[in-house]
């Protein structure tokens, strides 16, 4: 089991090594995909060296907190500098496809997210129902603006699922029982969240908006739909056209 431990964290650091692996120059070597792979090692050893090098690693849940502690403290610090990190790195931005450069892509985000709800778990674990409410609103709170401010993620559909994830991880951290009527109630705060942002960047000259702002203003223009239907035709698309549909019922089992 011990040895289990091990090679699972070390795994779980491997999405914040791709990142990081970006520090290093490995693309002037004159292999240069051995050199990412060697860099990926290096700081997934680096990152798995500190996940068991605490005071933490004597808490059941401390090693894999710690990792997805520090995934989410590397993308936060990137989306800070610019996302230097995530450009033509394994899990970040493509140059080739040029959907995004700035900001959290669709990758860059699901990892962030999942970063920060396991250790906010790990943070709560074993806290009493104040104390828990107290670190999932606060971790939640800066999660959601790290993702959805347009000066920093920039990522509109990040915020509508992070508000209902940190608020079911909140009412299951407190000891409530999830209901219906939550459930709404949290998805609703989602979409209100995410359009508070989207209306505050819209309210900025028009050079400096974001593509949250730029929404708002199709939505004043009457070419909302166009957005959504495109969006809506990608998802569809990608959810009956990709293999690694196949993996979901997995998943979920």
């Amino acid at each position: 089991l011990g040895f289990t431990h091990v090679v699972a964290v070390a795994a779980a650091a491997g999405a914040a090594a791709t990142y990081l692996a970006n520090v290093l120059p490995w693309w002037q070597a004159s292999k240069p995909v051995p050199a990412l792979l060697a860099a990926i090692s290096l700081a997934g050893a680096v990152l798995t060296g500190i996940a068991f090098a605490g005071p933490w690693r004597r808490h059941p849940f401390g090693p894999a907190g710690a990792v997805a502690g520090a995934t989410a403290l590397v993308l936060v610090l990137d989306v800070v500098a610019g996302a230097p990190l995530q450009l033509a790195s394994l899990a970040g931005y493509s140059p080739i496809v040029a959907g995004r450069f700035v900001g959290f892509g669709n990758l860059a985000f699901a990892i962030f997210g999942t970063a920060a709800l396991l250790a906010t778990a790990a943070l709560v674990s074993g806290r009493s129902a104040r104390v828990s409410a107290v670190v999932v609103a606060g971790m939640g709170t800066m999660a959601v603006v790290v993702d959805g401010a347009p000066f920093l993620g920039s990522d509109f559909g990040g915020v509508l699922a992070l508000v209902p994830a940190f608020g079911t991880l909140g009412v299951l951290a407190t000891g409530r029982r999830m209901s219906l009527p939550r459930l709404v109630a949290l998805f609703a705060a989602g979409v209100a969240v995410v359009g508070v942002i989207a209306g505050l960047d819209y309210l900025r000259p028009e050079e400096d908006r974001s593509h949250l702002g730029r929404f708002v203003d199709s939505l004043v223009s009457g070419d909302a739909a166009t957005i959504v239907e495109r969006k809506l035709e990608a998802n569809v698309s990608l959810l009956t056209t990709s293999v690694l549909t196949l993996m979901v019922p997995l998943v979920l089992l």
